[in-house]
């Protein structure tokens, strides 16, 4: 017995050596993340929340208290990966009876870390921790950028990235551990930059590299993309060859795609959605209003986005300018992930667009900033900062502790507890 507590202490303190350069890493990191943040313009108060926010993802996810339930199934898919095994995930049936189904899950998040991973699973475990802390920390700053491109000034910027900093749905992703899904979402921003940039090469690079990181979140965005093109070219706001050069990046990114990954799984994938379908229209999972899911999502107007933003993005919206670009890409994003919340309450199938939509509220609020800097909505954009921050701090306090339920914010479950346990 005192054998066994012995090496329990050995390899606690094991682990506390290596997850100490990550730990001390995150103050860094915090402020890298707020310098850069000014550098492109941001105010520093803004900027302040932009750093706070990084510091508090990076330093959580690394903690082994830390929930972070999907780091397992990425561990797991790394190994794969490495192994030369094809990159398939598993979904739940809808036939109860029946086992789970292979569906295309594209490997990009797991070639990237692939080099650095370690031969035993714990490193490699802590890698797609950090790997995700790294991504929802500069998320932010990806924000601003594409502000920048989309007329704000360096301010109007700032405002959308603090804005999407200290939203709590970033800490509950990193819960969560959906790290192809945090990839996906930060080449998605990154694409969005480089569209409206009007740099077409970039643009569909990063588009394919999102294509392959995540399948979900690809479709959001493919759509997403396709809908600003149609309707740049239907309100005249896109020039012909403008349209033409962009709308083939789009081609050559689903063309990239495909040969990369998805040929390789095009049987795997008709045989799924066969499947599904007879599964979906003969039983109780049919097309139908899903209450638990309606209610999931009013709840998760504050655990997610913290409420309080949503007032001056919508004003936002309204103030900005018929002709800004940022806004003609904001009323397609807001529609697309519009329809996917409808779908999730209509159809058996919850793509993740609460996150999706994050940066969107995020840039709508600071065309706010941008159009009526003086009003009063825009004036207390830095006490909503501070109010939404400390529900983040707290909701970071239950998950360490152990109290707060994820499956509760969860749309996929059909569970809906109290999300804290007294």
């Amino acid at each position: 017995g005192a054998l066994l507590a012995g090496g329990g202490l050995a390899l606690d303190r094991l682990t506390t050596l290596t997850l100490l350069p990550s730990i001390l890493l995150a103050p860094v990191f915090g402020l890298g993340c707020g310098w850069l943040a000014v550098r492109l313009g941001s105010e520093r108060g803004a900027a302040r929340f932009v750093a706070a926010a990084a510091l508090l993802k990076l330093a959580l996810v690394v903690q082994p208290s830390f929930p972070c339930i999907d780091v397992g199934f990425h561990s797991g898919m790394l190994a794969g990966y490495l192994a030369g095994e094809p990159s398939v995930s598993r979904a739940p049936n809808p036939d109860r009876h029946a086992a789970a189904l292979p569906m295309p899950y594209p490997p990009l998040a797991y070639a990237l870390l692939a080099p650095l991973a370690a031969v035993d699973a714990a490193p490699r475990e802590h890698l797609a921790r950090l790997a995700l802390g790294l991504l929802e920390g500069t998320a932010p700053l990806l924000v601003l950028l594409l502000g920048r491109a989309g007329g704000l000034s360096g301010p109007a910027a700032g405002a959308a990235a603090a804005t999407v900093a200290v939203m709590p749905e970033g800490l509950l992703v990193l819960a969560k551990g959906v790290l192809a899904n945090a990839l996906a979402a930060w080449l998605g921003l990154a694409s969005l930059t480089a569209l409206l940039r009007r740099r077409a090469l970039l643009a569909g690079a990063l588009l394919a590299a999102t294509f392959l990181a995540h399948f979900g979140h690809s479709l959001l965005v493919l759509t997403l993309v396709a809908a600003w093109l149609l309707l740049g070219a239907w309100r005249g706001e896109l020039e012909r060859p403008v349209l033409l050069r962009l709308a083939a990046a789009l081609a050559a990114a689903l063309a990239a795609a495909w040969v990369a990954y998805y040929h390789e799984v095009l049987g795997l994938a008709l045989a799924t959605s066969a499947r599904l379908g007879e599964s979906w229209t003969a039983g109780e999972t049919a097309y139908g209003l899903r209450w638990i899911r309606l209610g999931k999502m009013a709840q998760n107007l504050l655990l997610k986005f913290g409420l309080l933003p949503l007032a001056p993005a919508a004003a936002g919206l309204r103030a900005a300018p018929r002709d800004s670009a940022l806004r003609g890409l904001l009323l397609p994003w807001l529609a697309v992930g519009g329809a996917a919340a409808l779908a999730a309450v209509v159809t058996p199938v919850p793509l993740r667009f609460e996150y999706f939509l994050v940066p969107a509220l995020g840039l709508a609020a600071g065309l706010l900033a941008e159009s009526r800097p003086e009003g009063a909505l825009a004036r207390r954009l830095p006490a909503c900062w501070r109010v939404v921050f400390v529900l983040q701090l707290v909701l970071a306090g239950l998950l360490l502790s152990d109290r707060f339920l994820l499956i509760s914010v969860i749309l996929e479950s059909t569970s809906w507890p109290f999300p804290v346990r007294l």
